[in-house]
């Protein structure tokens, strides 16, 4: 994977679940903003699986 797709794919991450966070009510939120320590942590190793791969 190249630069440039690797960064079309995050920016489509991105933007899709920004627009997923858009849509959720108080509570859908107020349990993603719970469960974002995970959230992160997977996220984190998504970006190193991809680094690695690169």
């Amino acid at each position: 994977m190249n630069k440039l797709s690797t960064g079309m794919l995050i920016g489509g991450l991105v933007g899709v679940s920004s627009v997923a966070l858009l849509n959720l009510d108080k509570n859908d939120l107020r349990r993603v903003q719970r469960k974002s320590k995970s959230i992160f942590n997977k996220a984190e190793n998504l970006l190193m699986d991809i680094k690695n791969m690169i």
